[in-house]
């Protein structure tokens, strides 16, 4: 059966790092997430794609660049801002939807036909909650989720430490009890082969490269 997915990308500018990374300018002046939105929207089994992240006034630059890329806008204003499982959850009820599939702003490059790959078998599997590729041999930053609606709704529900409603997902495949999951393997051992997420100006300029 076909679920209705949106891809929610997950980002803030606040790096300690690497201040405002998603915004930097890759070539012609565009920001490294205008590359993330294009790829995305390559996907064409998807309903929506969301911007997810805080009110606080130093994203309003990155809310105001989604905006004009015409993708939609969740912000909150909760009081503590690691509180990412509430942001994903309630960014769900504002754009219905079945699952989620997350983007993380920090993984500049994602890889489409991995994700179709992830979105086909979701679709295919009865009760499936969670499907990630995030535990086997894809290097760092070609990493991609989808959760179930119920399985964010049992995290919103019953995480109440502030560090495990941040990590979330790692909170879901410690519960293996509770969800039915699913990882997408590599036979490749490609791991550790390459770093592809952006943290520092160093992986940053790599990514300008490629």
């Amino acid at each position: 059966m076909k679920k209705k997915i949106n891809i929610i990308i997950q980002a803030r500018l606040n790096s300690s790092r690497l201040p405002n990374k998603i915004l930097l300018p890759i070539i012609d002046n565009k920001p490294m997430i205008y590359f993330i939105v294009e790829r995305l929207k390559q996907i064409k089994k998807v309903n929506k794609i969301v911007l997810s992240t805080s009110s606080y006034t130093i994203n309003q630059k990155l809310i105001d660049q989604a905006r004009r890329m015409n993708i939609e806008v969740f912000s909150d204003d909760f009081s503590h801002e690691n509180d990412l499982c509430s942001r994903i959850f309630n960014t769900c009820q504002k754009y219905k939807c079945d699952a989620v599939l997350k983007v993380n702003g920090d993984c500049p490059i994602p890889e489409i036909s991995l994700i179709n790959k992830m979105i086909k078998i979701f679709n295919k599997t009865p009760y499936l909650d969670y499907i990630s590729n995030k535990n086997s041999n894809w290097p760092l930053g070609y990493s991609a989720e989808i959760f179930s609606l119920d399985s964010l709704n049992w995290c919103n529900q019953n995480l109440k430490d502030i560090r495990k409603r941040e990590l979330f997902a790692s909170q879901i495949i410690s519960l293996r009890n509770n969800f039915k999951l699913y990882f997408l393997e590599n036979k490749l051992k490609l791991k550790y082969s390459g770093h592809l997420m952006v943290d520092t100006l160093n992986d940053f300029n790599l990514i300008r490269k490629i």
